[in-house]
């Protein structure tokens, strides 16, 4: 079966929900804090969108699945306050669970 936007999604949010699984400003990082590619099998910290880049890759999606779990995302972002999701994980002082919850809201949005 093709993974979905929301199986991406669900699979990004496990990643990032972990305890200390969630970075900002780098896709991904390693157990000392070390910025990695994000296919790396040090990488255990995730930004959003390294998150969606690990999942998209583990679950072997296309491109029209990704681009779509990418714009969930972005719908689900207040464009008064950050122009898009990548804007909203990396500003200053934001929570783990604050992106969470973003990710709760557009895996609650696919169908």
């Amino acid at each position: 079966m093709t993974p979905t936007p929301k199986d991406i999604l669900t699979k990004a949010r496990a990643l990032i929900a972990r305890p200390d699984g969630w970075t900002w400003r780098t896709q991904a990082r390693d157990k000392d804090n070390v910025p990695v590619p994000v296919q790396s099998n040090a990488a255990c910290k995730f930004c959003a969108f390294g998150a969606l880049n690990r999942a998209h890759l583990a679950l072997n999606a296309g491109g029209v699945a990704f681009d779509e779990a990418r714009q969930a995302l972005n719908n689900c972002v207040d464009k008064t306050r950050d122009a898009d999701f990548v804007a909203f994980n990396d500003r200053p002082f934001r929570k783990q669970e604050e992106v969470v919850a973003l990710f709760d809201k557009a895996i609650a949005r696919c169908p």
